[in-house]
């Protein structure tokens, strides 16, 4: 019963210079803060103490650079990360189980701070996630990597915050696979669930 009505409040974060190309320079470091922030409070209910859930936040971008200079950022802050992008082969599956028991699955795995990924865990992964940052994608995306937060609704809620440009999105604009027109709509969308 608690996975249905526990919230998952959205907050957009405004990033100057989003989406960027092959340098994804201070826009990583944005993310990074943004899923440090969450990271802080992640491990605690709103009267302050421990939670039930696991403690790991998720941070899902559109790109393999961009993930790669968020997990390095992450990573000079003293958390452990880890990332998974691009296809997820068996090979990779037995190495991530051996290194890390159950973070891929829904018990998830406590060492582990930051989850980083591309859009190799939006679908079949069944995991329990204390919040998220997410880079701008299409609605169908979004509403999966949501799915992978508070999942079975042992926290009190499971923020969301989604990376959008600081101004319109124009049909010149790409991050990742996503085209302008795919990212102005998603954009719409979550700015009215944003107020909500």
């Amino acid at each position: 019963a608690n996975r249905l009505p526990r919230p998952k409040p959205v907050t957009l974060l405004h990033v100057p210079g989003w989406p960027t190309g092959r340098q994804p320079g201070k826009a990583a470091a944005e993310i990074a803060r943004a899923v440090a922030a969450i990271h802080a409070g992640a491990a605690l209910t709103e009267d302050g103490a421990a939670e039930d859930g696991g403690k790991t936040v998720g941070c899902f971008v559109n790109t393999v650079p961009m993930a790669m200079s968020v997990a390095d950022a992450l990573r000079k802050q003293d958390l452990r990360v880890v990332t998974v992008c691009g296809q997820v082969r068996p090979a990779d599956m037995t190495r991530l189980a051996g290194e890390y028991p159950g973070l891929l699955t829904i018990r998830g795995h406590d060492d582990v701070d930051v989850l980083v990924t591309t859009q190799s865990l939006e679908v079949g992964a069944d995991l329990d996630l204390a919040g998220i940052v997410t880079e701008l994608a299409t609605g169908s995306a979004l509403a999966q990597r949501a799915g992978r937060v508070n999942r079975l609704g042992k926290r009190a809620s499971g923020p969301v915050t989604i990376v959008v440009p600081d101004g319109d999105v124009t049909d010149t604009m790409r991050s990742g696979p996503y085209s302008g027109e795919e990212l102005r709509q998603a954009l719409a969308w979550v700015r009215g669930l944003a107020e909500d």
